[in-house]
């Protein structure tokens, strides 16, 4: 049984708890690739003397923890590689996901190619740079407005305008920032803004 297989077997399930609780542990155990307790290979069975003649029955020996990691972390490899596919498969879907909304895909982590994701962007004709501080303000919150979805770097937000330096810039996304006109999120050079919602 695949766990997608199980997934869908159980998730949904109304079945009493105690009644199928057997037959539960069984289809994890089938999920999990591991002998279920009633059905023990020979190999793992050692048999204890007979007791007024009749043998106990055969106890199981347990899978040890270096098998039982390696298959977890077999599990997780193959559930990340359905999640880079888009497949995301939620434990409670009516806690986690209520509106059964599907997932974007993520393919590079936000923050870690920064220069890639300026070079994407389109360039366009810089802005020269206001020489008084409002007129610098409004200039930086009408670039960041202009598009909602977008982010922007300091490196790319200075390159914007035309004799801007770095630290008015920042200085500027800074006091928006902080007057709630503009996000900021990350740090450092991973720092980022973007328009307020």
């Amino acid at each position: 049984m695949t766990p997608s297989e199980f997934l869908e077997k159980w998730s949904g399930s109304a079945a009493a708890e105690r009644p199928n609780a057997q037959s539960f542990a069984i289809d994890l155990c089938a999920v999990l690739n591991v002998d279920p307790p009633h059905a023990a290979t020979s190999a793992d069975r050692s048999v204890r003397p007979s007791v007024g003649g009749r043998t106990r029955r055969a106890e199981v020996v347990d899978p040890t923890d270096e098998q039982i990691l390696e298959r977890l972390v077999a599990l997780n490899a193959e559930r990340a590689e359905e999640e880079r596919r888009g497949i995301i498969r939620w434990l409670r879907p009516e806690f986690q996901n209520p509106a059964g909304a599907k997932s974007e895909q993520q393919t590079t982590m936000a923050g870690i190619e920064i220069e890639e994701k300026e070079a994407e962007a389109k360039p366009k004709a810089a802005i020269p740079w206001p020489k008084d501080l409002p007129s610098q303000i409004a200039a930086v919150r009408d670039l960041i407005s202009s598009d909602p979805t977008e982010t922007w770097t300091l490196d790319r937000t200075a390159k914007s305008f035309k004799g801007a330096k770095r630290t008015q810039v920042q200085s500027v996304l800074d006091s928006l920032a902080a007057l709630g006109l503009i996000v900021t999120f990350g740090d450092g050079r991973a720092q980022e803004w973007r328009a307020s919602a």
